[in-house]
């Protein structure tokens, strides 16, 4: 009982803060990778103020979240300070035997000036970052990565950069296929109300 209440834990602080992704928004590392060449448009050419990005508990509904992850979420909080805002979803048990809860939450960043979103994934897919297992996928026909323990989605629209953490203690789910999911509906709202690279 301890161990997984203390999984949930560094779970939900691992998945709100300090990922590498945080790092690669800021450009405090370099990396060595390759990706496709369709993200070689440079974020400057899309460069939207921080303060023109929807609030990103616009881009995906409770019911939505409450479907995907399985859980009746009963918890919404939204943080729209600084230069990330972000929206959590929340889902919490005090049963043990069926989970103890499940979050998700969503933020929006801008990328750091000059980055493409070829370096972003650099960064992410760069040795030194090897432990949070960063890996290629397509959200919305984007090239996006998926690690950080199969639970965080990180999508660079050239315009913004789109991280999405789940993370369930409720039987049989699937943290990384529900991130993937909740990307996608982000990034489809995103994209439908400013520039996307594509």
């Amino acid at each position: 009982m301890r161990k997984i209440f203390f999984l949930l834990i560094i779970g939900f602080l691992l998945a709100a803060c300090g990922s590498p992704a945080s790092k690669a928004a800021s450009g405090t590392t370099t990396g060595q990778g390759a990706v496709t060449s369709s993200t070689t448009a440079t974020s400057s050419s899309t460069k939207v103020s921080s303060s023109a990005f929807p609030s990103p508990c616009s881009l995906i509904t409770k019911a939505q979240v409450s479907s995907i992850m399985s859980v009746p979420i009963n918890s919404i909080t939204s943080d729209p300070s600084g230069n990330t805002p972000q929206c959590t979803w929340s889902y919490k048990s005090s049963k043990l035997v069926t989970g103890l809860g499940s979050n998700a939450v969503l933020e929006i960043s801008r990328p750091s000036p000059g980055q493409t979103p070829t370096m972003y994934y650099q960064i992410l897919f760069d040795a030194a970052n090897k432990p949070y297992e960063f890996r290629k996928t397509l959200v919305d026909n984007i090239p996006a990565a998926i690690g950080f323990l199969n639970n965080e989605v990180e999508v660079d629209t050239g315009s913004a950069l789109i991280s999405i953490a789940t993370l369930s203690t409720v039987h049989g789910s699937d943290n990384a296929k529900d991130a993937e999911e909740l990307a996608g509906i982000a990034v489809t709202n995103f994209c439908s109300r400013l520039s996307c690279v594509k």
